[in-house]
């Protein structure tokens, strides 16, 4: 938990904020907090999502990064609201934090897998259809054109066949080779 003044200035934190960033209470205390937060391109607004708790007071949450002792980033879920005096001035705000850096990195790792998958997915499609290809070219080209053949040198052993009923074996022959080459077209 941590406490601050209407502009940010720390008087209170409890022993688990001393955890979570590894600064003790001395080191804390009558600091700002924006001393801690790294704000990318220096706008925090479009961190914030309002949830509103009671009628009379809203809870904010967002979610940062601070900077540890050592520089070390961790990244925070807080729970933000106003602390307020008797008369319903503003005099701070009070702040539930949770370390969620190991969340964050599991939800990146989750993103980096999924981009993969999707990558491995599309070279899949790719090598399926280089396949395709590969088949539909070995069908037109190697057996389409040996049954052209096949039809060509048929049709000039029945021209040369003197028996009506060969004959007629060798133009079924020739139909069922033009079926064959529809077939692989």
């Amino acid at each position: 938990i941590v406490v601050t003044d209407t502009v940010g200035t720390i008087p209170l934190v409890n022993e688990a904020v001393e955890r979570i960033l590894g600064y003790s209470q001395e080191e804390l205390l009558g600091k700002n907090t924006h001393d801690f937060m790294v704000v990318p391109d220096g706008d925090m607004r479009d961190d914030f999502v309002e949830t509103p708790s009671t009628a009379m007071d809203s809870v904010y949450y967002y979610e940062s990064k601070w900077k540890g002792k050592n520089d070390r980033l961790v990244d925070l879920g807080m729970s933000v609201s106003t602390l307020q005096d008797y008369s319903g001035n503003t005099t701070g705000m009070v702040a539930c934090v949770r370390d969620i850096t190991d969340r964050k990195a599991a939800e990146q790792k989750l993103f980096e897998y999924q981009n993969q998958l999707r990558c491995l997915a599309s070279q899949l499609t790719l090598t399926e259809e280089q396949e395709r290809r590969r088949i539909a070219t070995e069908i037109h080209d190697r057996i389409a054109q040996s049954l052209a053949l096949a039809k060509i040198k048929l049709g000039s052993l029945g021209a040369a066949v003197q028996s009506g009923e060969k004959a007629k074996d060798v133009a079924a022959i020739r139909s069922l080779l033009d079926q064959c080459i529809k077939d692989t077209r």
